[in-house]
């Protein structure tokens, strides 16, 4: 993937997030349940898939210690322009680029260490993502070998009764068209939609993202195709690399579905 196709992406991403999801809701509930848990504003959190930026620096503005990780240099990109944005972070909130050839999600705990984090989170439905995120045929195989071998990073990165929150696309949903609506990138601005398709047979998840310049009227498409990660094997493979009381739970404000285990 280019850079440029990179950021792009990452620009879109944000635009739909914003239309479909409620943020400030979500972030409310995130903490609560993070609260719930036990995790307090002297807890160490690691965010594996930080995205633009969100729910981190929401967190961080409210005081939690939380460490940012994306393995997508567009979105790293797109996550410091919002953070300089923003007053009053501190020096709690910190940046790291996990890039794809240097250190993959299956080597996080080598380099964040065993045992030193409270609370994971992965969100934005990206662990499917582990081995495919811009690629154009991943191959589904190494997909589901190399998710498994996440959690297993995940396990090993908690402190004893750390919790991890992971979500992934509604187990409900098989083909859909979703109209985002107007957004401005980049200073254009693009009517968006989005387009789904799971293919729940051979395990394909296929979204793209279409948009129209609403200047000059060119479409643009942004495809992608990931693994399509189901309770079936989620909650299973999350019990087969030692995390215990599963439990599913839908943040409310939210588009996908979370789960919150206990190493």
């Amino acid at each position: 993937m280019s850079k440029e196709f990179d950021m792009e992406l990452a620009e879109l991403w944000e635009a739909c997030s914003d239309k479909l999801r409620n943020k400030i809701v979500l972030v409310n509930r995130l903490e609560e349940l993070l609260v719930a848990h036990g995790i307090t504003e002297k807890s160490t959190i690691l965010d594996v898939a930080g995205g633009f930026g969100f729910p981190s620096i929401d967190l961080a503005r409210r005081g939690y210690q939380i460490v940012y990780s994306d393995g997508s240099p567009g979105m790293l990109q797109k996550a410091i322009q919002n953070a300089d944005s923003v007053q009053g972070i501190g020096p709690l909130f910190s940046f790291q680029s996990i890039g794809y050839s240097f250190v993959p999600w299956q080597k996080y705990a080598e380099f964040y260490g065993s045992d030193v984090w409270d609370a994971l989170i992965c969100m934005g439905n990206s662990l499917p993502y582990a081995a495919s995120w811009g690629q154009e045929n991943p191959d589904l195989k190494k997909s589901r070998e190399l998710i498994k071998e996440t959690l297993n990073q995940f396990h090993r990165m908690l402190t004893k009764n750390g919790i991890l929150y992971v979500d992934k696309q509604p187990e409900a949903q098989d083909q859909a068209v979703e109209e985002v609506g107007e957004v401005e990138v980049d200073g254009k601005k693009l009517f968006m939609t989005c387009s789904f398709d799971n293919d729940k047979v051979n395990r394909i998840r296929n979204l793209t993202f279409i948009t129209r310049d609403l200047k000059t009227g060119q479409e643009k498409q942004y495809p992608s195709h990931g693994y399509l990660l189901l309770e079936d094997e989620l909650i299973p493979l999350l019990h087969e690399v030692g995390f215990k009381d599963v439990q599913k739970h839908v943040l409310e404000g939210e588009i996908y579905e979370g789960f919150i285990a206990k190493k």
